[in-house]
């Protein structure tokens, strides 16, 4: 999660801005900020200091300019000039061998996942930064590109039916830019074209389908019983294997075929034909072993005829393991027919002649099936509202309660056919998400976006009529006639503008990105990014914004410079809305979800990239010398008050410091203060405006190369009271430390894997005659349990056994008899995945652990040779290591008069450490001599560590 807002490679950028002096750069583009703000009539001329910066390039600008001035398009003249204008604010690197970096990107994609950061960093080893240059983009866009991007742009953006309701300001920083952050720049939006020849067309796209098991088809191959197949089974295909699925259709139509396959050699590919004709080669991933299953993330359209379809898919490569096949809808939308509904309506179905009904919930999370009942007069649960959600996506929800509270859902989000319809509080959730198929006599097919199935009413069986998802069927158990209520007449109000709707059709992009953990030396260009649909957080986001930008979609990225309460920053990409505010579209997450990606890392500023640089930054921060990278060219605004409650923090300055000018508000990076904003130093004081509550600040000054901290460490509470932290070396205190970092994986899914695992004995090496222990409930919380044994039969065997789906990860496992001396024997237990095998989980490391090479069926264990008595085990789940752990050493600080000062060495004997008679009130931090560099600041409360 690192944000970079001039690529890894900036050190070199900073020491070179091609042959200028720093100073000389700030001067000048101070000037040019002030040139920025003139105005005149006609065409105003770009100012000369920007032609200078230009250098050979100067040429090249002056014809874009000439070129709009000649045409007599004043509109294109001025997007022209306002990008010349900031161009001195955009930069890249250059050299001979860029193409290398690009292609090694490429091939990074087609790794294995969990092999692609090294793969990267091991390509950018060998190729070195020999030959790279960073240069400004004033003296590298040449002519053709510029006038072609902008009427390329102009004319999408004419096209649109959402130009109108934006401003000049929203069109030149988030669509008009010739890139979106700092990636070579290049003729990406052609490049679009046949990537994704598909995006921004009439249709909307399933996210999953119907799954259809290959080992039921026809085929030549070898059907082979496995661990980590869905049901057990797959089909073992080496090359020219093939299989053929027989598919009936009641009418002609298009499906996205998704495979899910193991395949360990690269470039494994399939060519897929369709009733003897070929449809579409199609090259996968690798999968990381023969065990680990994988989706196929692209999209392999096909074309189904009415009737009898024979649908063959064969190995062209490299053997491959292959699960199952998923046949996703693409269904065609001309029109939104959503939009267009009342504001309260009924929604009959036009085989029993009943109206889809809700029922008033036994608990605000409890979900319960929705029935179709007679219409009856009053009946509010039966009066629905409703409400798009986004192009070809609406949530249907009774008027009785609002529509976030309340919704029809697959029942347990369940995609499969014969799932149920079921009411729950709407979650964001695709599987809580409708399509409206509009049929030839005005009535409607309601389709699943998660299931790409339709919802049929049928009886379950107890005299109740029922909501299922089927495939589609000619049956008018699938038809729904959809009428304004007799209580109210007129259309629903849009949840979202129009272009913020179309972001949908995005949506079902980014569902074939996948992230990885690599760091770019130079990043890849937008093209080579669309191909390989990798990376981390930085080209994520980039990628979702081109995606909307190709669609004339105002996107942009943005970042916290660094996270409040633990380490690194992050970025995430942004729809504009139509009155300049942004909206998050985290990837894979439906519009207006931000619960998806809820985790516990408090963002203490955030900014929105733009083109144009902000001059009161650039006024402010331009006389200092900048502490940070990202700092350098600010091109952004702060847009915190979107995020979060702010209030503003006036800190007053020493007179010794007065001088510097600017000041910064830090927070704290597991060893030193950073600084995430600045004010300027007015009065002997300094407002810092905008600061997100909750998270502990300090306030300083760029001195010597480092941050010079003064005042006391501050934090405003949750309704917006600055409280300043003092440490008191009078009033004593004893504490309990139980961790040096919060564990912030709290809410990460492995930590539910564990629920329901069972700790179970044995005299029988079958374990036939197991009993359980002990049964773990709940999620982990990254510590060590200690769980005391009251069965007093003696043993030989002992295992623990992980859940269904769990791949029974765990990470340590102690046994002790009841005197507390350890229990050791002969480890057993089933496969594991390399590196990860059963003996690590007796290793007496809580970072390594066990991982099935399959979800299901998996245990570890201990064989004692002999039958033993139990009092006791320990053990630890999937973690971040920053437990404190017996046997190393920890030194512990608090912050006392600018500077940290120790209070206490010594070795762990125990997993928890205690210390007597301690300064409080104050900010503390606890050290690992041993190893780990994770370590977090806290305050000391109610016998409790708060962590900041």
């Amino acid at each position: 999660m690192c944000f970079q807002p001039l690529g890894s490679y900036s050190k070199l950028f900073l020491q070179k801005l091609s042959g200028m002096e720093r100073k000389d750069n700030v001067t000048l583009l101070i000037g040019i900020c002030g040139a920025y703000l003139l105005c005149s009539c006609g065409y105003r001329p770009l100012e000369e200091s920007v032609l200078e910066m230009a250098d050979e390039n100067r040429v090249q600008i002056e014809k874009v300019l000439e070129h709009y001035r000649e045409e007599g398009s004043r509109e294109k003249y001025d997007a022209a000039l306002f990008l010349a204008e900031n161009m001195p604010y955009h930069a890249a690197i250059h050299g001979t061998q860029i193409r290398q970096y690009d292609s090694a990107y490429l091939q990074m994609s087609r790794q294995p996942l969990a092999r692609r950061g090294d793969y990267y960093a091991h390509r950018m080893q060998e190729l070195g930064t020999k030959g790279l240059a960073f240069d400004l983009d004033i003296r590298r866009v040449g002519t053709r590109q510029l006038i072609s991007h902008i009427d390329r742009t102009f004319d999408l953006w004419r096209k649109t039916p959402w130009a109108k309701d934006y401003t000049d300001d929203v069109f030149y920083n988030y669509l008009l830019p010739y890139r979106v952050c700092d990636e070579q720049t290049g003729n990406w939006r052609q490049e679009m074209l046949y990537i994704y020849p598909q995006l921004g067309k009439e249709e909307v796209r399933s996210r999953r389908g119907y799954r259809i098991e290959v080992d039921t088809t026809l085929t030549d191959s070898e059907v082979r019983t496995v661990l980590g197949a869905s049901e057990g089974k797959m089909l073992w295909m080496e090359r020219d294997g093939r299989f053929t699925l027989v598919l009936s259709t009641e009418r002609a139509c298009r499906k996205s075929l998704l495979f899910r396959y193991a395949a360990p050699e690269l470039n494994p590919t399939v060519a897929i034909s369709v009733n003897g004709g070929r449809a579409d080669t199609v090259v996968l991933n690798a999968s990381n072993d023969l065990h680990t299953y994988i989706e196929s993330r692209c999209m392999a359209d096909i074309r189904l005829r009415q009737g009898e379809n024979r649908v063959t898919v064969a190995n062209c490569g490299n053997p491959i393991a292959m699960d199952y096949v998923m046949l996703r809808a693409v269904e065609p939308l001309a029109e939104d027919k959503a939009l267009d509904m009342p504001a309260e309506c009924t929604i009959r179905n036009c085989h029993y002649d009943k109206v889809l009904t809700f029922g008033e919930p036994r608990r605000r999370d409890a979900s319960s099936l929705v029935s179709l009942t007679d219409w009856e007069k009053g009946n509010r649960w039966q009066t629905l509202q409703i409400c798009s959600r986004g192009y070809g996506c609406c949530t249907i929800s009774p008027m009785q309660e609002h529509r976030d509270s309340l919704c029809l859902e697959a029942e347990f989000c369940n995609y499969m056919e014969g799932a149920r319809g079921a009411q729950f509080r709407y979650t964001f959730g695709a599987h809580q998400l409708w399509t409206l198929l509009p049929t030839s006599d005005g009535r409607y097919r309601i389709m699943g976006k998660d299931s790409g199935l339709f919802l049929e009413a049928r009886e379950d069986g107890k005299g109740n009529i029922r909501l299922y998802l089927t495939r589609y069927a000619e049956r008018d158990a699938q038809i729904w006639d959809i009428k304004s209520s007799r209580f109210f007449v007129g259309k629903q109000k849009p949840l979202y503008g129009s272009a913020i709707r179309e972001a949908m059709k995005v949506y079902d992009y980014t569902q074939l990105w996948k992230w990885c953990a690599c760091n770019t030396v130079v990043p890849p260009t937008l093209a080579t990014l669309l191909r390989s649909r990798t990376g981390n957080c930085h080209e994520e986001a980039m990628y979702a914004v081109s995606l909307c930008r190709y669609l004339g979609i105002p996107a942009t990225i943005d970042f916290t410079p660094h996270w409040g309460n633990r380490s690194q920053s992050h970025e995430w990409p942004v729809l504009i809305k139509e009155d300049g505010t942004g909206m998050p579209f985290y990837m894979k997450a439906v519009l207006g979800d931000t619960t998806t990606y809820f985790h516990p890392y408090r963002k203490p500023k955030v900014f929105r990239t733009r083109f144009a640089v902000d001059t009161a930054y650039q006024r402010i921060i331009g006389q200092d010398h900048l502490p940070e990278q990202w700092m350098l060219f600010p091109c952004y605004q702060d847009v915190t008050a979107e995020y979060c409650p702010v209030a503003d923090a006036y800190v007053p300055v020493p007179d010794t410091l007065s001088r510097h000018g600017v000041a910064y508000i830090c927070v704290f990076d597991n060893r030193r203060w950073v600084p995430v904003f600045w004010g300027e130093i007015l009065d002997n004081g300094v407002t810092f405006t905008d600061m997100a509550f909750g998270i502990m600040y300090i306030a300083a000054v760029s001195e010597h190369g480092g941050m010079k901290t003064f005042g006391d460490p501050f934090y405003f509470d949750v309704d917006g009271r600055m409280h300043t932290v003092k440490l008191s070396n009078d009033d004593r205190q004893e504490m309990t430390l139980r961790r040096k970092f919060p564990f912030l994986g709290a809410q990460d899914h492995f930590n539910a894997r564990m629920a329901r695992g069972r700790f179970q004995a044995a005299n029988k090496s079958d374990f036939s005659d197991a009993k359980d222990l002990h049964t773990f409930v709940g999620i982990t919380n990254g510590n060590w349990y200690d769980v005391e044994v009251k069965d007093n039969t003696p043993y030989r065997y002992v295992r623990y056994l992980g859940p269904n789906g769990s791949y029974c990860n765990i990470n340590e496992l102690q046994y002790f008899d009841p005197q507390g001396k350890s229990l050791n024997g002969k480890i057993i237990g089933t496969q594991g995945s390399g590196g990860q095998e059963k003996e690590k989980v007796f290793d007496g490391d809580i970072l390594t652990g066990f991982n099935g090479i399959s979800p299901d069926g998996h245990w570890v264990g201990l064989d004692f040779g002999q039958p033993r008595q139990i009092g006791r085990m320990k053990f630890i789940g999937r973690n971040d290591g920053n437990t404190v752990e017996v046997g190393d050493t920890y030194e512990f600080y608090c912050w006392d008069g600018g500077a940290w000062r120790l209070l206490d060495t010594r070795t762990a004997e125990d997993n928890v450490l205690t210390y007597k008679d301690m300064p409080s009130h104050g900010l503390y931090v606890l050290r690992d001599k041993t190893k780990g560099w994770e370590e977090r600041i806290f305050t000391y409360e109610d016998d409790q560590q708060v962590w900041w």
